[in-house]
Parts: structure tokens; C-alpha cells; sequence
């Protein structure tokens, strides 16, 4: 998804779709009453006694009242009243009308109130969209470091042993070693200040070796999430990885594991220090107000557990939780880790200390 502009104080976004999977985004995204404006397609009656009739083309508001996504044409339609349309088209106000959202075409939403957790889950889309995942590519002489975006070139750093003669064992061994410590002394520090998945890759044994070694770090040792073989310890053997299945599954797994240490963070604070968790969404608003709240996880499917009412208290802790510094985590109410937190309600709190 493409966002043009936004201006969450005045509740409105103008952005351009680019996949199903912002269209089924912004089904969930778009509520009762928002104004959607876009291009659409109108029948106009014209001529004197306006019986002749012709399809145009027209910029339009409405004012949402329905809404349906078609996956197989690929579009969302939604329906309501115009609120805004051509000054030339007279009578057109009030009447309805359909803004069929399509991939790659740019649309206005203003939502109708200051919906945090709407805002959230769209912000938080887009910092998933902007993700990036590390490749090393690495064999016995060979290695190759790459910074992979969703979006943008690939930042790609290359790093070489030295040959040796293949029937002296010793000293091939000794070599290896030497070509492994330099490269862990020299890409260490890069991984630990980036928070992204790391696959590492190549045609023998070495990547092993390496990925042992790298795993004795703390910091680095749930960001590898694959050790998979390739052809090449050069950019070609990134490339392959690239094109291959592993690179969707590594970020999904990389997402899951942050949810679940955090979920399996409160878990032991809880049996730990039941006083430091909340539960209660009023409470939570009240301590989100003293600036009390470290942590707030929330299961993603939350708008549809909650009353209109408390949904109303949650967005106004959000809102507190962000402006004093905490975090927000979203759980995949699907995942192992979001199951627990929807027995917990599907809302939990973290304080940063006792407030009696």
C-alpha cells in the first residue's frame, strides 16, 4: 500500500492499494459513515428532457453505508449516499452510489471519528510493508552479506578468504577458521543493530559452522530463523533464496516469535507479579493516563470482542500508552500466542511499576 498523505488529527489518508491484500486491509479499515472518495462511474440523464442517457466518469464522496469485497475481480465495493460530487451534475447529492476500490488507483478515506486502533493497525501494516530481511551467502572462501527490502535495491557487502590447497587438510582447516573469525568480527555488530530475520545460506557445510557460531550470541540467536543450501556463496546464491518460498516464511516466523516472547513475557510476569498486569480495559485507561503502562498486547480481531463502549475506553488508552512512551503489540489472534492472550480476554497490560 502506497500512502500519499495522512493527517490523523483530521482523520483522513489518501493512499493506492497495490495488492488483495490491502483491499481486505482496507475492508476492515473502512467503517459505517467514513467519507470514501474516488473515481467512479455514473449513468446522466442529459438533454431536455433528460432522457438521453450516457456513462461518465465522475470524482465523488460518499458517505459509507455497505461494503463488499470481490476477490475474484479484485476490488471492494463500498456503497452510500454522495456527500460531495460535480458542481455540473445537478441533484446528484444525496443520491446513491457505489466507489468500487481497485488495486493501484488513489483514494481519500476520512474516517468519522479518532479511531486509534484503526490507525495503529494501518500504521503497523505499513511498517510491515517497509520490513527487511538479511541473507549470508557463505562457503569455505566465499561470503556475501545482503540486506534485503520489501521495497528498494538490495544492499549487498562481499567479504573473501584466502585459497588454499585442497589436499593439505590442516591447513585448509586453519584457513577456514581464520576466513570465519574475521567474517564474525566483521558482520556481528551490523546484525545486532538490525532488527530483521537473518537466513543464512550456501552449497556446503560452512553456513553450519557459521550459523553456531553466530547463534552463541544472544542477540542474534532467534533472528535465525533458516539455514537453507544454495548453489553459490556470492549474490547468486542470495538471489536463489530469494526467489525461493523460504523468504516468506522466515519474516512470518521472525513477526510470530516477537509476538510470542512478548505474550510469553507477560505469561511470567503474571505468575511472577499477577499486580503488574491488567486486564481491565477502564483500568488500563486510567493507568494509560498516569503514564504507568510499559506494554499493552492486544489480539488483532479486537473490534469484534469488545463493546462499542469499551472499544471507546481502548482507544482512548492507545493513545495515552503511545503518548507516554509504551509499546503496542498486535497478536495474530490465529497464532499459538494470540489463543493465550484470547483466553486472557484478548486485551493485557503491562505496568512499569506498583501503583497502590
Amino acid at each position: 500500500m502506497k500512502v500519499l498523505s495522512y493527517d490523523q488529527e483530521k482523520n483522513f489518508i489518501i493512499l493506492i492499494p497495490t495488492s488483495l491484500e490491502d483491499l481486505l486491509f482496507l475492508y476492515d479499515f473502512i467503517d459505517k459513515k467514513d467519507l470514501v472518495s474516488g473515481k467512479t462511474h455514473r449513468v446522466i440523464k442529459f438533454g431536455d428532457a433528460q432522457e438521453e442517457k450516457e456513462k461518465v466518469q465522475i470524482d465523488v464522496t460518499i458517505e459509507a453505508e455497505e461494503k463488499f469485497l470481490d476477490f475474484q475481480k479484485g476490488c471492494l465495493h463500498v456503497s452510500g449516499r454522495i456527500v460531495e460530487g460535480p458542481e455540473d451534475i445537478e441533484g446528484i447529492k444525496g443520491k446513491l452510489q457505489t466507489v468500487s476500490i481497485l488495486i493501484n488507483r488513489e483514494y481519500k478515506i476520512r474516517k468519522k471519528t479518532e479511531d486509534k486502533f484503526k490507525w495503529i493497525l494501518l500504521f503497523r501494516r505499513l511498517e510491515e510493508k517497509g520490513r527487511r530481511l538479511i541473507i549470508l551467502a557463505v562457503d569455505s572462501e566465499e561470503a556475501t552479506l545482503a540486506i534485503v527490502p520489501e521495497v528498494g535495491e538490495v544492499e549487498v557487502q562481499s567479504f573473501f578468504g584466502v585459497s588454499s590447497d585442497k589436499r593439505d587438510l590442516k591447513a585448509r582447516e586453519h584457513l577456514l577458521s581464520s576466513f570465519l573469525d574475521e567474517l564474525e568480527k566483521s558482520i556481528v555488530r551490523r546484525l545486532k543493530a538490525l532488527d530483521a530475520p537473518i537466513i543464512i545460506t550456501g552449497p556446503g557445510f560452512v553456513k553450519e559452522k557459521l550459523a553456531e557460531r553466530l547463534k552463541s550470541y544472544d542477540d542474534l540467536r532467534h533472528k535465525i530463523v533458516a539455514v537453507v543450501s544454495s548453489t553459490s556463496a556470492s549474490i547468486a546464491g542470495v538471489n536463489e533464496v530469494i526467489k525461493s518460498e523460504v523468504v516468506g516464511k522466515a519474516l512470518g516466523e521472525f513477526k510470530a516469535y516477537k509476538e510470542a516472547k512478548a505474550v510469553e513475557d507477560l505469561l511470567k510476569q503474571l505468575g511472577h507479579d499477577p499486580s503488574l498486569i491488567l486486564f481491565n480495559v477502564e483500568k488500563i485507561r486510567e493507568f494509560a493516563q498516569k503514564g504507568a503502562i510499559s506494554l499493552l498486547l492486544l489480539v488483532d480481531n479486537i473490534t469484534s470482542i469488545l463493546s462499542p463502549n469499551v472499544y471507546s475506553l481502548l482507544n482512548e488508552a492507545l493513545v495515552e500508552v503511545e503518548g507516554h512512551g509504551g509499546a503496542v503489540i498486535l497478536v495474530n489472534s490465529k497464532s499459538e500466542a494470540g489463543k493465550k492472550l484470547r483466553s486472557l480476554g484478548g486485551i493485557a497490560a503491562m505496568l512499569r511499576y506498583k501503583i497502590f
